[in-house]
């Protein structure tokens, strides 16, 4: 509630004062990009070296409350990010990706903003790799795992402090829809046994996430095909960082579900 508060009143002040731009830069963390490095650099200390040295000798922790509450505010968030998002795009999402400036003030502001609580959750996310060092899920603290969080929460924050919202609304929205599945069947699974046996699907929100790796990349060579008025710079690596969370994906994929299959 009080986060769609603050989006009504950011979308109030947009629509009675008109927005004059890029004003994310006065926003909370957006000031410099070191709020952001720290975050995630004690992250990564945390994972790497004070979790298993806090947890070395200690019987993992259940957390099964903590959980729940946890995986239902996520899905509640991605899928008010996704219906919003939605709401406020359709119609011009690929005019308006092309070129920003045919966004009205309103929705320009209305974009950024939900381009930056899409950014601040990255960091609320830091919490799934937490628990599992928490509740000694040793074997989900994967290379792919970590990098992914940390990756996301650094390059996220330089694309809505320097690309328009808009442009990179698409990657936003994506992964909101994903996560909104994801975190539904985390929930599930956080109820036990009694429910988790019936969990079939597990292996369909790995393919999900490729699939939006490659929806991501497909929309992407639109912009730069389409001559769009998007940075060069910011097209080519999100290229690239895109490719390689699909390749580790897809090697992950290979050797959770394909191999097992073929022992079977």
């Amino acid at each position: 509630m009080e986060l769609n508060r603050a989006f009504y009143e950011f979308e109030r002040n947009a629509s009675v004062k008109g927005y004059q731009g890029r004003e994310v830069d006065s926003w909370f963390m957006m000031s410099s990009i070191w709020p952001a490095a720290a975050l995630t650099s004690a992250y990564l200390y945390f994972i790497i070296v004070a979790g298993p040295r806090c947890m070395k000798g200690r019987k993992p922790y259940s957390l099964k409350p903590v959980l729940l509450l946890y995986n239902l505010a996520q899905v509640v968030f991605s899928t008010w990010m996704v219906v919003r998002g939605f709401k406020e795009t359709y119609g011009i999402f690929l005019r308006a990706a092309c070129t920003p400036s045919l966004l009205s003030p309103k929705t320009a502001y209305a974009v950024d903003s939900l381009s930056w609580y899409y950014l601040i959750s990255k960091y609320f996310e830091f919490l799934d790799t937490i628990f599992f060092v928490l509740r000694g899920k040793w074997k989900q603290v994967t290379f792919l795992h970590v990098y992914h969080h940390a990756n996301m929460a650094i390059f996220t924050w330089i694309f809505v402090k320097y690309v328009s919202g808009i442009q990179i609304f698409m990657l936003g929205m994506c992964n909101s829809f994903v996560h909104a599945v994801m975190y539904s069947y985390y929930l599930l699974a956080a109820f036990g046994p009694s429910i988790s046996r019936f969990l079939w699907w597990k292996r369909y929100i790995t393919r999900l996430q490729i699939i939006q790796f490659l929806v991501v990349i497909v929309y992407l060579v639109y912009l730069y095909v389409q001559g769009c008025n998007t940075p060069p710079g910011f097209i080519l690596f999100s290229i690239c960082n895109t490719s390689s969370f699909l390749i580790l994906f897809l090697l992950f994929y290979a050797k959770a579900y394909a191999d097992k299959k073929k022992l079977q």
